[in-house]
């Protein structure tokens, strides 16, 4: 089972977040991403997790509609940090 989702799950995530091969990543990188062996659907093993009411797009989407927040793309952060 193990291998299994290895190849179906892991592989493929590390391939996409990194663009690398996972025989590229070092294993504490790999350690990030729990695999859990059993019924338990939650990411993480909390007594208390959340997520928003209409789900993270919406919430971002509010967050960058607010009138204090400025959304610039293509843009070199660092010519903007005091």
């Amino acid at each position: 089972m193990a291998n299994l989702l290895f190849e179906k799950a892991y592989k493929t995530y590390i391939s996409k977040m990194w663009d690398v091969g996972v025989d590229q990543i070092d294993k504490y990188v790999l350690e990030r991403v729990p695999m859990a062996m059993n019924y338990d659907e939650r990411y993480l093993n909390k007594d208390f997790q959340n997520l928003p009411q209409n789900g993270f797009t919406k919430l971002f989407e509010n967050m960058l509609n607010h009138p204090n927040i400025e959304l610039q793309v293509n843009t070199d952060a660092k010519e903007h940090i005091l």
